[in-house]
């Protein structure tokens, strides 16, 4: 089953003709110019000679060598492509950690306006309504074809691909940039199951592009399209890694997702990237007013697992991975069926996915003074699993409970992710995964009937094998490590 997340990107496969005639590492670089210095000959002066033999008799080689344009050297170059990477860093984490406040801000006026009064829901209605409608209605106005979706096809096929630089503009540019975060900021903040880490990597890039181009002392990268893929990837690594402060999780699931292959050499820098921006990402977070940098927060537990556990929790996986199996399929089909009426009314169906998305919030009282988002769910679920197990309701079982809230949560995931708007995808699957797995734990607890079984490690352990399904990836592991 083709995985909606890397959609499908008609354009035209390019191979450059200066790709082999180019230093493709800076590496490659040094040993040309070594081989030279050993030969005793020099590069210069023979394509002087070259130029004064094709250019006349008549003309000077004085004037021959004033001609010939300089070439950067690869000191040089080397220095430009770690103070680019190091500024991207910078930027990203600050830019991905004002948007994740803003990001907090809705969704936790959302959930004070559900709770304050009675009307109260009916509020809550309009302004999901509103904001989703603005998040469609932003990329209607805008009018760009890599601005919908996650944003990981667009990567994917920077990476893959060899493009001329005036054909990046569908692709990467500074007016993407800006349309996905203002779609992306409305969409989440309204409560819409969607994810945040997809299309803030895809904006890393265009900033990466941008600045490739309009920054003199990079621009000579440009004429390079294998190091352009380089740097392409160090920032797809900067913007995933600094959207919940997971530098090492990033970088990996960055090499897992958008690269088809991957050079050793490019890792170093992209992980001094992942970490500067890491570093930016937590300023922010700290500055906004909250106590710990951890995307959630868990409590510390002294036996968080038996070993005889370990059977379990592969159990748990295998089934996780039927799910998102299945789960995909089911996206894909809701795609197709309902994409001729989102290509036609995007305002209208975004609009009326916010009004669904909010009386489902409400039905299950899936909010909280956190906010109204999945990550409520993702936190609540790893930790006494109150909001997931309708504890305000005596006459529920907990099973039944995280059963139909499951059911909800996959509705709502499949409704959020194929409308006309910028929305990622992770964690919508993560909150799937830790509704599943700490019903499964619930499940294991009352056979050995017992508290020494660790529910909440079930739901982090399915939160990792369903988002591992879904996106065919394994450092989702690390992800999860770091956000607690």
């Amino acid at each position: 089953v083709a995985n909606p997340i890397f959609q499908h990107i008609d354009l035209p496969e390019r191979t450059s003709s200066k790709s082999h005639q180019q230093i493709s590492t800076i590496d490659d670089a040094e040993n040309v110019e070594d081989d030279e210095e050993s030969l005793g000959c020099s590069s210069e002066s023979e394509s002087d000679e070259e130029l004064i033999v094709t250019g006349g008799r008549d003309r000077a080689p004085s004037a021959a060598i004033a001609m010939r344009r300089p070439e950067p050297k690869p000191s040089s170059l080397g220095n430009n492509i770690v103070v680019l990477l190091f500024v991207v860093g910078i930027i990203i984490g600050v830019l991905n950690g004002c948007v994740q406040w803003l990001v907090r801000v809705m969704s936790q006026t959302q959930a004070l306006i559900l709770m304050s009064s009675t009307p109260g829901p009916f509020y809550i209605l309009l302004t999901s309504a509103f904001l989703v409608g603005l998040s469609a209605y932003i990329i209607k106005v805008g009018n760009e074809p890599g601005t919908t979706g996650s944003g990981m096809a667009e990567v994917k096929a920077l990476m893959v691909s060899d493009f001329h630089p005036s054909e990046f503009c569908k692709l990467v540019s500074m007016k993407i940039l800006f349309l996905r975060i203002s779609s992306l900021v409305t969409a989440a903040g309204s409560g819409l199951s969607i994810g945040l880490a997809a299309p803030l990597t895809h904006s890393a890039v265009c900033f990466s592009f941008w600045l490739c181009k309009f920054v003199p002392d990079f621009g000579d990268i440009l004429e390079n399209p294998n190091l352009l893929k380089q740097i392409f990837a160090a920032a797809a690594a900067v913007g995933f890694g600094s959207t919940a402060n997971t530098p090492v999780g990033g970088l990996l699931f960055s090499v897992e997702v958008t690269s088809a292959f991957y050079l050793i050499s490019n890792y170093w820098r992209s992980f001094m990237a992942c970490t500067a921006g890491a570093v930016a990402f937590e300023f922010i977070v700290l500055a906004a007013g909250r106590d710990q940098s951890h995307f959630i927060s868990v409590a510390q537990v002294v036996n968080p697992y038996q070993k005889f556990e370990f059977l379990f929790y592969m159990l748990l996986g295998l089934i996780c991975g039927v799910l998102g199996l299945y789960y995909l399929k089911l996206q894909q089909a809701w795609a197709m069926l309902i994409k001729p009426h989102t290509l036609k009314y995007p305002v209208a169906s975004a609009a009326c996915a916010g009004v669904f998305t909010a009386l489902m919030i409400y039905a299950t009282g899936a909010y909280s003074s956190d906010g109204v988002g999945p990550s409520v769910i993702i936190k609540d679920c790893f930790n006494g699993g109150y909001l997931s197990e309708l504890g305000k309701y005596n006459n529920i079982q907990p099973v039944g409970a995280l059963f139909m809230n499951t059911i909800v949560r996959v509705m709502l995931s499949v409704l959020g992710t194929t409308l006309r708007i910028s929305a990622g995808l992770l964690m919508c699957m993560m909150c799937i995964g830790s509704l599943v797995g700490r019903m499964f734990g619930l499940i294991i607890q009352s056979m050995f009937d017992g508290d020494q079984i660790y529910v909440g490690g079930y739901a982090m352990v399915g939160a990792v094998a369903f988002a591992s399904a879904t996106t065919h990836t394994i450092s989702a592991a690390v992800i999860v490590v770091e956000m607690t």
